[in-house]
């Protein structure tokens, strides 16, 4: 599910989905200049924050990831930059929190990810590389002996 609020795309992914990169991929090409995914997991323990961390910096956006406060101590809520960092996290203590973080393309954590990977990542997945794939008979027929 994505919605648009001022100007921003936001994507809203569930736990499950971390194992499914083309979700992810799907938010990322929605379109807009900012694409946020919100992605909510109950309990952490089986959506491994390392999972989110990549997809935001493969996809060059910010991911939201949200957990109850019980299971903070063991995978605090937070947000990651396009660049894959965290930008703010909740303290691992257990304690009701809210991370509060600013979604700026111009900022240090997202400029280069924004900026300069996302246009060339686009490009590239958007068949620039065509034309310069080699056609190997062993790659398209694994069960031949050669």
């Amino acid at each position: 599910m994505t919605f648009d609020l001022q100007g921003m795309r936001f994507g809203c992914l569930l736990g499950i989905e971390i194992h499914y990169p083309e979700l992810f991929r799907r938010v990322r090409d929605a379109g807009r200049r900012l694409r946020p995914v919100l992605h909510d997991r109950s309990p952490p323990r089986a959506t491994p924050p390392f999972r989110l961390k990549g997809n935001a910096a493969s996809n060059s956006y910010w991911v939201s990831f949200s957990v109850p406060t019980q299971h903070g101590a063991t995978a605090p809520s937070g947000s990651i930059a396009p660049n894959g960092d965290w930008l703010g996290r909740c303290p691992a203590d257990g304690s009701p929190s809210v991370a509060v973080v600013d979604l700026d393309d111009r900022s240090e954590a997202a400029a280069e990810s924004v900026v300069y990977a996302r246009p060339c990542v686009g490009k590239s997945r958007g068949g620039i590389y065509t034309g310069h794939q080699v056609a190997d008979q062993r790659s398209e027929d694994r069960t031949a002996a050669f």
